[in-house]
């Protein structure tokens, strides 16, 4: 038979190694918070900056195209649409205008102002690529704002 005694220590011993299990993974809980902590900012850091890149970029296309006069014709607007593979609503909506409009200026209907020729502009040069960063840049923007 197990006395008292050396049950209580048994009991104590128990206890001792629980709390000392208990300890180990709460330090390790602490460590894998503080790397995951560190790695969210790494990466914070990352689009932050990946985010003020894409706004120099579309700031130095920008001041350009005020540089000098643009002109784009309707048939450069069909073009631009067709080569990025967008319809006149997708595009429209980049554009942050309606349809209608840019059926209008593909169609010549309308002469465009040299503001809705700076909107137009970046989307020349673009490539699918950059086409699909910037809707993922508008997405995030959409869906952090």
């Amino acid at each position: 038979m197990i006395s008292d005694r050396s049950q209580r220590s048994g009991f104590s011993l128990l206890h001792k190694l629980i709390a000392q299990c208990i300890n180990k993974k709460f330090k390790e809980m602490e460590q894998f918070m503080r790397t995951f902590e560190q790695e969210t900012m790494n990466q914070a850091k990352k689009i932050s900056s990946l985010e003020d890149s894409f706004k120099q970029e579309t700031a130095k296309k920008n001041l350009a195209v005020r540089k000098n006069k643009l002109r784009i014709s309707a048939e450069d607007i069909v073009r631009i649409r067709k080569h990025l593979n967008l319809t006149q609503t997708v595009f429209a909506q980049l554009l942050k205008v309606d349809r209608a409009c840019v059926n209008r200026w593909e169609h010549g209907k309308v002469k465009l102002s040299q503001r809705t020729l700076q909107k137009i502009a970046p989307f020349r040069e673009m490539t699918r690529s950059e086409l699909r960063d910037r809707l993922r840049a508008i997405e995030k923007e959409i869906w952090y704002s």
